[in-house]
């Protein structure tokens, strides 16, 4: 098995680099260096570095993976696909050959950015690598669900709703609940009048719940979720990670296994539908 994906692995990076949307990324990457990290204007500082560094390694790594998942979801792979004895394996190679092409183009653009760039300490690079590794891992798999390579009917509505829900209730304040609690109390007391006392209860107990702790309570959630995101950013900030924002890289990786396998289990049930081309 872990040779039939290494070879597809390989053949699929290759197409891809050697396409031309391969040598459009590379020239992004190189307009990119140039653009935030102009030798010219001396080294940058080691937050900075890291920092933009990150996200572009994670913006790089969503956009490949998009375009590496609609170049193997064409009619002239298909027969890569049914000689497969488990459409896991086809999935596990476009997953490799994302990542390796994502970290081929941040590895290049972090190397064009020490010339006349920072110098950094053993124990800096030791930061660099995991937060790096782990934040591109975690863009391939949400890339694969934003993918038609692996969208099934409305799963890719339910993922990015569901995300768009959670990352709205971590920036909201306490505002919108009181509006919407006193939305629910018009309407029990509208029920209450046509004679529906019980379930006009079961409405005020709610918008009690949403005007006195729902704002925190769901806040605190939600901050729990992005938790690995803000301690990453945090220790950017301070030039270190502590601890415990130390294992934010795993968790990142937790998240990625987990959806990970909600890919493979869309793309195991889903009606393969290759475009000719």
């Amino acid at each position: 098995m872990m040779q039939r994906i290494w070879t597809l692995t390989r053949y699929f990076s290759h197409r891809f680099i050697f396409s031309l949307n391969g040598i459009i990324y590379a020239v992004l990457a190189l307009a990119f260096w140039f653009l935030f990290f102009d030798p010219r204007q001396g080294s940058p500082d080691f937050d900075h570095y890291f920092f933009i560094l990150s996200g572009f390694g994670a913006g790089i790594t969503f956009l490949v993976t998009l375009t590496l998942a609609g170049q193997v979801n064409r009619s002239e792979h298909f027969p890569f696909l049914v000689r497969l004895p488990s459409r896991v394996e086809y999935l596990t190679a476009v997953f490799l050959a994302s990542l390796w092409v994502s970290i081929l183009l941040q590895g290049l653009t972090a190397v064009l950015t020490l010339y006349n760039g920072p110098d950094f300490a053993a124990g800096q690079w030791a930061q660099l690598i995991p937060v790096w590794i782990s934040l591109d891992i975690f863009a391939v798999t949400i890339a694969l669900h934003a993918s038609d390579f692996i969208t099934d009917k409305w799963s890719r509505v339910y993922f990015y709703g569901i995300v768009a829900v959670l990352l709205s209730i971590n920036g909201t304040e306490n505002a919108p609940y009181a509006w919407l609690s006193q939305k629910l109390i018009s309407f029990s007391r509208t029920l209450s009048n046509n004679g529906m006392g019980s379930v006009s209860g079961s409405i005020n107990k709610f918008a009690a719940w949403m005007n006195s702790s729902a704002g925190d309570t769901l806040h605190k959630f939600t901050a729990l979720i992005f938790w690995p995101f803000t301690a990453i950013a945090n220790g950017i900030a301070a030039h270190h990670f502590t601890p415990k924002q130390a294992l934010a890289p795993a968790i990142l990786l937790l998240y990625a296994i987990a959806f990970y396998l909600l890919a493979t289990d869309l793309w195991a049930n889903k009606d393969v539908e290759f475009i000719d081309g």
